[in-house]
């Protein structure tokens, strides 16, 4: 519990930091509807080149007629595309209640595994309330024409890279803390 209270403060920053960039594209560049996005409507500010791109197509909260409901699809960020909306929020709210299970299953928890779990809280929240408010997550830095994404994904990343280092040593050193009994001796 003291790793979620530790890494709370760093997850609501991490969606206002995320929130407000979307907000700033959204309001300044036309959506892209582009694949791979070639001659879309860019924002270049040093070296970031930012574009307004979804995610996937937003979802209608209407469910679709046939299957199937989750498949790999080209997109214009990636290859996953979930069709059913309760699906596609369903996975987004699995995936913050396992954020919140790994993180209280861990005792003692390093510096790396709370920054973790506050990177990996904050950026499933925030393309969650875009799902939820949007329809749609929006991506915006763009790399490639084929690979766009959004501060949500790179704290999703960098987040689950420190939370495995983090566990990872820590199980080293001593594996008690995180859910493991460990060995107890048995002398009478």
């Amino acid at each position: 519990m003291r790793t979620l209270l530790r890494a709370g403060p760093l997850a609501v920053a991490c969606i206002g930091m995320d929130q407000l960039a979307k907000l700033l594209i959204r309001t300044d560049l036309p959506v892209c509807r582009q694949q791979p996005i070639v001659d879309c409507a860019r924002l270049r500010i040093g070296p970031l080149t930012l574009v307004n791109a979804l995610a996937a197509p937003p979802l209608s909260w209407s469910r679709p007629s046939s299957p199937p409901w989750i498949g790999v699809h080209s997109t214009s960020s990636g290859y996953i595309l979930v069709r059913d909306p309760v699906a596609a929020v369903g996975l987004a709210l699995l995936g913050c209640v396992l954020i919140v299970v790994y993180a209280t299953w861990v005792r003692h928890a390093s510096w790396a595994v709370a920054l973790g779990v506050g990177l990996q809280a904050g950026g499933a929240l925030s393309n969650l309330l875009d799902r939820l408010l949007h329809s749609a997550v929006t991506d915006y830095l763009n790399v490639s024409p084929s690979l766009t994404f959004n501060l949500a994904d790179v704290f999703l990343f960098v987040g689950m890279v420190l939370a495995m280092a983090g566990i990872a040593a820590g199980l080293l050193r001593s594996p008690s803390d995180f859910g493991g009994e460990g060995r107890q001796a048995t002398h009478q």
